[in-house]
């Protein structure tokens, strides 16, 4: 049987220790108070979840793997449950939305990709605009595609852009 170091704390992962963290994850918090509450440094549990990710992606079946895949599983369900709650306009929905871009921060948060990208596009295209009002167009990044135009708005070969 596992014993865990004099701190309290889980140092390897084993089932014992899966069974730990798993039942937390539902519990809508992020990964480093999971960690916590569940006994497991805060970097050993990112180290096992990451170590699991691209072992399931790899197809190999390690303890690893089984963490991340009920974890993800969790962790999903909670989010879909959360997210139901928000869709049902019931009263209060903002605190369990609000959760949501916390907990799941690369899919509905700042750090989600499309977020990512709408920023840049608006920073684009708030660089260019400022270009165009100071009458200095020819570095407009989105708008310029490195064709000359004349008055008319035709490239040099004579037909429209």
């Amino acid at each position: 049987m596992y014993k865990p170091n004099p701190s309290g704390f889980h140092t390897s992962l084993n089932e014992e220790v899966i069974a730990r963290i798993i039942p937390n994850v539902r519990r809508g918090l992020a990964i480093g108070v999971i960690a916590g509450v569940s006994k497991v440094p805060k970097e050993n549990l990112r180290r096992w979840l990451n170590r699991g990710k691209e072992d399931a992606q790899n197809g190999q079946d390690s303890i690893f793997a089984q963490l991340w895949v009920k974890f993800e599983a969790e962790r999903n369900e909670e989010i879909l449950t959360l997210l139901e709650f928000v869709r049902g306009g019931k009263k209060n929905w903002m605190g369990p939305w609000e959760l949501v871009k916390a907990v799941a921060r690369e899919d509905f948060g700042t750090e989600a990709t499309e977020y990512k990208e709408l920023v840049e596009m608006f920073a684009k295209l708030s660089q260019d605009f400022k270009q165009l009002t100071q009458g200095n167009p020819k570095d407009l990044g989105g708008s310029n595609d490195g064709r000359k135009m004349d008055s008319e708005g035709k490239d040099q070969e004579g037909s429209p852009a």
